[in-house]
């Protein structure tokens, strides 16, 4: 186990650098986040608290039993594009009313294995954001990153509120092993064209069409354009579905009383997340 590291803010690299942590991370959206031991509310608030975008991540734990957190789903996690040494950067700040003391981990999970990483605060900080990061060397392209949150027990007592905003995560293009200053995620769009050859269809069947979209995660949402041809041939499609990774299907079925053997033609594909 290590520490984030507390950074101040006029020490943060002030230079362009794209953050890889998904849209997800600005926590706009409201959210009921996976409570996966122990007790507490966590929730993405929106319009209060935050200090990008519209809302904040805020976890209130119980102060006798501590709890992990995590989403529940894939919503935080990242697949490295390019090997190299990365640097992982986080705001946070606490809301103590009552006096007290809590522990704080942020888990970074690689390929499945967990490390966990301490925040060090400062009392006297109490209600003020404040950057925390950590170094992560040597990552290799296709390396899938996943959070979580660990708030330990509060023995002294009292409420304590955690907000959370701002999560960067950059290739340390600089080597000097620095955070950068914050920079919203970035829309990632995939569109991909295929030629697609559809089988003969007979009357009143069907025929489901597997097309690879690489980069295609299931959930997503795929808009699709294809030939004018099949409706010209009354044949009705399918809304495009992303069945497995870098999978896409859909499904063309003829209505015409007839069979039909759509041309070869050109599929085009468009995901935004």
């Amino acid at each position: 186990m290590a520490d984030l590291v507390y950074i101040q803010e006029n020490q943060l690299i002030n230079a362009p650098s794209i953050n890889l942590m998904p849209q997800f991370a600005m926590f706009n959206e409201a959210f009921t986040w996976n409570i996966v031991s122990g007790t507490a509310t966590a929730t993405n608030l929106i319009g209060q608290q935050q200090l990008e975008g519209n809302g904040c991540f805020r976890v209130v734990p119980d102060i006798t039993t501590g709890a992990v957190v995590n989403s529940g789903g894939t919503e935080m996690q990242v697949t490295i594009p390019f090997d190299g040494n990365y640097i992982f950067s986080i705001k946070h700040k606490y809301d103590f009313p009552e006096g007290g003391a809590q522990v704080v981990k942020v888990v970074i999970f690689k390929n499945g294995v967990d490390t966990e990483y301490t925040l060090e605060m400062d009392l006297d900080n109490n209600d003020v954001y404040r950057t925390y990061y950590q170094s992560l060397p040597s990552l290799i392209n296709g390396d899938v990153l996943d959070f979580s949150f660990d708030f330990g027990t509060n023995d002294i007592g009292g409420t304590y509120r955690n907000y959370f905003d701002a999560p960067k995560l950059e290739i340390d293009s600089f080597g000097f092993g620095l955070p950068t200053v914050f920079s919203t995620p970035q829309t990632i769009v995939i569109e991909v064209s295929q030629t697609i050859d559809v089988p003969s269809i007979g009357s009143n069947n069907s025929e489901i069409v597997t097309a690879t979209v690489t980069g295609a995660e299931v959930g997503d949402f795929v808009q699709m354009t294809y030939p004018v041809a099949l409706i010209t041939s009354e044949l009705v499609v399918g809304q495009p579905l992303v069945t497995d990774t870098d999978e896409v299907k859909f499904i063309i079925h003829n209505h015409s009383g007839g069979s039909v053997d759509p041309a070869s033609g050109t599929y085009t594909f468009k995901i935004v997340k």
